[in-house]
This record gives C-alpha cells, sequence and structure tokens, in this order.
C-alpha cells in the first residue's frame, strides 16, 4: 500500500497514535506536521534510513524507531520547542551521536540506542553527562548501550566505562559538536 497524505488528512485533528510498525516502509515523502494533535507515533520494524526534515508537529511526546536503519537522530521538528520525552533508536545502525542533535530536544528524557554499532570514542563523552543530567539515576544502570568501536572497548556497556577511557587518536578531531 502507497501511504498518501490524503489518507491521513480526514484524521488530522483527531488521531493522537499512530502505529505504523512492520510496514515495510522505505521512506516518507511528506511531513505528518498537519496532525496537529498526534502524540505517539511508532515506525519500528520498517526499513526506514532517514525522515524528511521538521517531519512532525511540536505536539509528539513519544516516539519509536526501532529496527530500522538510521546512522543518526533525525530532525523531528521545526524548533526546539519539541515536547518529545521519549526517543527510542534502538537496533538501528547508530556509531556516532552528535551532541547538538540531541540538544534539539530539550524536553527528552529517555533514548533508546541498545542494539546500536556504539563508537565509544572521545567524541562519545558527552552523552555521559547528559545522562547524569537529564535520565533517571536509578535506570541509568539498565541502559544496555555497548561499544563496537574503539577496540580495547568492544562489548563493553557505555555507561560502566570511564570518560577517560574513551580517547581518540591523534589524527582524529576532538570537538564533540
Amino acid at each position: 500500500m502507497n501511504l498518501t497524505k490524503n489518507i491521513l488528512q480526514d484524521l488530522s485533528n483527531s488521531l493522537i497514535e499512530l502505529s505504523l510498525q512492520n510496514c515495510n516502509l522505505t521512506e516518507f515523502k511528506y511531513s505528518l506536521d498537519f496532525l496537529i494533535y498526534l502524540q505517539r507515533l511508532k515506525l519500528s520494524s520498517n526499513y526506514l534510513e532517514n525522515l524528511p526534515n521538521h517531519f512532525l508537529s511540536s505536539s509528539i511526546i513519544s516516539m519509536d524507531l526501532q529496527r530500522n536503519f538510521f546512522t543518526s537522530i533525525p530532525n523531528l521538528f521545526q524548533s526546539n520547542s519539541s515536547k518529545l520525552i521519549d526517543l527510542d533508536l534502538s537496533s538501528n545502525k547508530i556509531s556516532i551521536l552528535q551532541e547538538n542533535n540531541l540538544l534539539k530536544y530539550p524536553n527528552l528524557k529517555t533514548i533508546g540506542l541498545t542494539g546500536n554499532p556504539l563508537d565509544c570514542n572521545c567524541h562519545l563523552r558527552w552523552i555521559k553527562k547528559w545522562l547524569r543530567i537529564n535520565y533517571d539515576q536509578d535506570l541509568i544502570k539498565f541502559l544496555q548501550w555497548t561499544c563496537a568501536k574503539p577496540e580495547n572497548l568492544v562489548g563493553k556497556q557505555l555507561t560502566a566505562i570511564r570518560e577517560e577511557d574513551m580517547i581518540c587518536h591523534e589524527n582524529e578531531k576532538t570537538t564533540t559538536k
């Protein structure tokens, strides 16, 4: 089925939750920002690599993008005024996280990154600070974010390693933004 904007247009003033899980979606050619009351969107278990910029209205509080092909955190909203609290990007292809991509979501309290091939070098130190400030401290120990790189950290939990062990080689840039 080709999911067109017209199919959803009539629901624009009433739809609160939308689940398009396991729909073999490969792309969205349009934004869903016309769904002004949408609070929860589930797009897990598809074939998505990216989404259109400013994809959603700021009413979204929960977004499930598990089991797709994302390599970075998508730019979902037009401004930093999003209400997004929960973003699950587990089991994607994310190895590098840019701090400014996460800071676009000032209300974010939980992010799922389990099952991603994280590169736990110096460029990812900032996420440990973000977790200390934003995440429920009792839940941090349950995060299953495993390092795929560098070699000395392969298989270790990001939350269990020390920041000083997250090093970069001389030929790598050491900025985080």
